[in-house]
């Protein structure tokens, strides 16, 4: 007998609400495979930003939203600060589910990038930032430190976007004195 014939994937969702509900409900997807417990992207299509992290917080579980607790406010803080409103931005992560170590594997970057790319053509923002690491990494293929104080043209399945890269809140909280870099960042955006 011959190998077992592999069971074709579903389709990529068309609209970003059917996204939102397979990444509520698959646990085929990138980034699901982590743990039981998921933290869900938010927001609305064609928000002024997508900001996109490496993968929820524990505070972001508890809640079950990315980008909430203190580095939601720490950000919602630093984008008030420059006339961005973070409720009318679109929030999400690479894995909606959190690694135990915190951190996601770097032979995962490639497949949560691409499945990424599908996610920001439906969410159709207008700019993008990008938050730490491994978002970084993922998805302009730099480490943070190489990638921010530029504003780089990011290229998906749904045309180009404006993208800036900085240090994740989370970073900030524990190193203040990179707050002044990602806030020199953030007026990247403007």
């Amino acid at each position: 007998a011959g190998p077992s014939p592999v069971a074709p994937s579903p389709p990529f969702p068309t609209t970003l609400e059917a996204l939102q509900e397979r990444l509520r409900r698959a646990d085929d997807l990138p980034g699901t495979h982590y743990g039981q417990i998921r933290a869900l992207p938010h927001g609305v299509a064609e928000a002024p930003l997508m900001i996109i992290s490496d993968c929820p917080d524990e505070d972001d579980l508890a809640s079950g939203a990315i980008l909430s607790g203190a580095t939601g406010t720490l950000l919602r803080n630093m984008l008030s600060a420059i006339g961005i409103d973070l409720a009318a931005c679109y929030r999400a992560s690479l894995s909606v589910t959190r690694p135990p170590s915190g951190r996601l594997r770097a032979e995962d970057l490639p497949r949560l990038a691409d499945f990424m790319r599908g996610h920001i053509a439906l969410a159709a923002p207008k700019n993008l930032l990008i938050l730490g690491t491994a978002a970084s990494e993922a998805l302009v293929a730099q480490p943070i430190v190489q990638a921010r104080e530029n504003l780089h043209e990011f290229n998906h399945d749904g045309g180009t976007n404006a993208l800036v890269a900085t240090y994740h809140p989370r970073t900030l909280l524990r190193r203040p004195h990179c707050k002044r870099p990602a806030w020199d960042d953030l007026q990247l955006l403007l």
